[in-house]
């Protein structure tokens, strides 16, 4: 059983890391998603545990729902129906539990910056950087002001200024 289950967390938290990096979502959300609270068709989920208190809706890219359904696919049916669940009890993880795990997973890969909020932040810097909308990007990550979304929008300001000079007469 240790076997399966060491093996279930290295899936569970390929999945998560996935999932994070790829919608934004915090960890303290990400470990109350249920299976139920996924719209594959629609590739949407409904975070109902938030940092604000108030349930919205996060869009899911295509590959983020292939993981999120390869993670599925593999993963036990528990009967609390979370999507990232401990892989030995198969209860509800902690937020810390979950961002304990993704550092370990992160180290023995050889990533040195094991933190999951940097996930977030490049999630917003390229969606940005990619032409994404602030105003979007605000409701993603479900910031009550514009003021916490204007950090990244900075952040990709100031890297368009950096070599405007090299490009231009």
């Amino acid at each position: 059983m240790a076997g399966r289950s060491s093996d279930l967390s290295e899936w569970r938290n390929w999945a998560a890391v996935g999932f994070i990096s790829r919608t934004g979502v915090r960890p303290s959300s990400a470990v109350d998603l249920k299976w139920t609270d996924i719209d594959f068709e629609k590739h949407i989920c409904l975070l109902r545990h938030t940092k604000t208190n108030e349930q919205y809706f996060v869009p899911i890219p295509s590959a983020a729902l292939t993981d999120l359904l390869t993670w599925k696919a593999i993963s036990p049916v528990t009967a609390e129906g979370y999507v990232f669940f401990s892989t030995y009890t198969e209860k509800k993880l902690s937020p810390n539990a979950l961002t304990q795990a993704i550092r370990l997973y992160n180290l023995s890969r050889g990533v040195s910056k094991t933190s999951v909020h940097p996930l977030r932040h490049t999630f917003a810097t390229l969606y940005l950087q990619k032409g994404g909308r602030a105003e979007k990007l605000q409701k993603t990550l479900g910031h009550k002001t514009a003021d916490m979304t204007q950090r990244y929008v900075h952040y990709v300001t100031d890297d368009l200024v950096e070599d405007i000079d090299d490009f231009t007469f």
